[in-house]
């Protein structure tokens, strides 16, 4: 199973999406654009082994979340 990801700036989790899927590895997004213009520490933690790479921002919006992926986190 994948190893469970959870980001944070400046202590709030962050809602993500994954963008795309290209074999070894995943793309995700987070819109971050209500902290524009702060400071603070942006986490990445995960419950099991992750290589997290090629951190980028972009003034691009990224998709909402379908319903089916929002079911899927409630628990």
């Amino acid at each position: 199973p994948d190893p469970q990801l959870k980001i944070t700036f400046a202590g709030e989790q962050l809602d993500f999406v994954k963008l795309q899927s290209r074999g070894t590895y995943d793309a995700f997004g987070a819109d971050v654009a209500r902290f524009a213009g702060q400071t603070d520490e942006l986490r990445f933690a995960t419950d099991g082994f992750a290589i997290i790479d090629s951190i980028r921002f972009s003034t691009v919006a990224v998709p909402e979340p379908s319903t089916a992926a929002i079911a899927a986190t409630v628990q």
